[in-house]
């Protein structure tokens, strides 16, 4: 049985047809503040990032250059699990582009399923 997630072999079979998958992750400081993860910089007592809460955006552009965008909100009460909300984007992302581009109903290609089988909460 294979232990690779359903949205890491999405993500090779998007790339392999020319696909770029981007993510972008959003935190919370300890003041509450909403922060980029790349702006942070942390300097020791002043701004401390908080271990609760935080987004994460996931885009994916198609070769023709259209973007097709997935969002989770992890909640300031909840531990941020960074990889549980990319599974989450990401599968929202790909909703989105099989909607509006690449699949049929009846195409049976599975792609309307978010993906995030293979990862756990302990929501």
């Amino acid at each position: 049985m294979s232990t690779t997630p359903k949205y890491v072999k999405k993500i090779n079979e998007l790339k392999e047809q020319g696909f770029r998958i981007y993510s972008k992750t959003n935190r919370f400081l300890t003041t509450g503040e909403e922060i980029s993860r790349k702006e942070f910089v942390y300097k020791q007592g002043e701004n401390e990032m908080s271990p609760f809460g935080g987004t994460k955006e996931v885009e994916i552009h198609s070769p023709q250059g259209e973007v097709y965008r997935g969002v989770s909100e992890c909640s300031q009460k909840d531990l941020f699990c960074s990889r549980l909300g990319f599974s989450i984007a990401f599968g929202r992302a790909v909703q989105n582009l099989c909607a509006k581009a690449l699949c049929s109903e009846d195409c049976g290609c599975n792609c309307l399923s978010s993906g995030d089988e293979n990862v756990t909460s302990n929501n």
